[in-house]
């Protein structure tokens, strides 16, 4: 993931642990061309992150959103990448 950040530049992508790529203010992520998640986790119970992860996987738009700011429409481009050295669970 490092080598793809080098690549891409810090302005591309971004490295983020699972609790920052659950946060509800997305605006330090949501432009990048690459969301890579070090030990993503997904709770296979809750359809709810799964919805989530869905939504940002497919998604054209995506309203970006700051704390204490408006919520702003933008064009969304990005590719996710989840890493996970634990291989029994996704």
């Amino acid at each position: 993931m490092k080598w793809l950040r080098t690549v891409y530049g810090p302005n591309n992508a971004v490295i983020l642990s699972n609790e920052e790529f659950k946060m509800r203010f997305n605006g330090h992520y949501i432009s990048k061309a690459l969301i890579m998640v070090d030990e993503g986790f997904l709770d296979a119970e809750k359809k709810s992150e799964k919805e989530r992860l869905k939504k940002i996987v497919t998604q054209d738009t995506a309203y970006i959103e700051f704390k204490g700011a408006d919520l702003k429409l933008v064009n969304y481009y990005a590719k996710v990448i989840l890493n996970s050295n634990d291989e029994t669970t996704l």
